[in-house]
């Protein structure tokens, strides 16, 4: 089963993984969320940002004027039912995190990127950071690997409790893969 990015993120945080402040948003929503926010489709696909299914509103008008047109708007034979408007956060770089059951070896297996966000699926295989678990996995050795490999020196220890998190977030919910597209750096040094 694919979850809606609202769904997955409310699994995110129930495994103590940060995600932006959101608001979901219905046809005949009468609730208006923080300016500015970030209107997101919520469709079972991926492409939404070049298909112009996420918008930022400044303002009430921008806003009912992007979820007008967002809530028309079919992506990938999708057309969303709700709209996730999230905190508008200033991002410093995107990286990219994920975890996934491998079948062919029968393990789990982080892999992580340095560039993440809209242009991912463009990175080449070869750049990308892999590791498996073992069935007692060293969270303290992934963090400080994870931490040299997207040069975030002062950041082991967050990296290390996001891989936990997010290893726990899997197995608890019996994932077949959870993802962090974009993990952002914030212009404040946040994960």
């Amino acid at each position: 089963m694919k979850l809606l990015e609202y769904e997955a993120k409310t699994l995110l945080t129930a495994a103590g993984i940060p995600v932006p402040s959101s608001l979901l948003i219905e046809k005949k929503a009468s609730q208006l969320p923080a300016f500015p926010t970030v209107i997101k489709s919520q469709v079972p696909t991926g492409g939404r940002g070049k298909a112009g299914g996420i918008l930022i509103a400044k303002n009430k008008s921008e806003f009912e004027k992007a979820t007008k047109r967002i809530f028309k708007l079919e992506i990938n034979g999708y057309v969303p039912q709700v709209l996730l408007a999230e905190e508008k956060i200033d991002i410093d770089r995107e990286l990219y995190l994920s975890l996934l059951v491998d079948k062919s070896t029968a393990t789990i297996k982080l892999m992580a990127n340095n560039r993440g966000g809209v242009e991912v699926e463009e990175n080449s295989k070869a750049s990308y950071f892999e590791t498996t678990f073992d069935n007692n996995p060293s969270f303290d050795a992934i963090g400080q690997q994870l931490a040299d490999y997207l040069d975030l020196p002062g950041k082991t220890f967050a990296l290390q409790d996001l891989v936990e998190n997010l290893y726990k977030c899997l197995t608890k919910n019996d994932a077949l893969l959870v993802e962090i597209n974009p993990l952002v750096l914030t212009a404040k040094n946040e994960l």
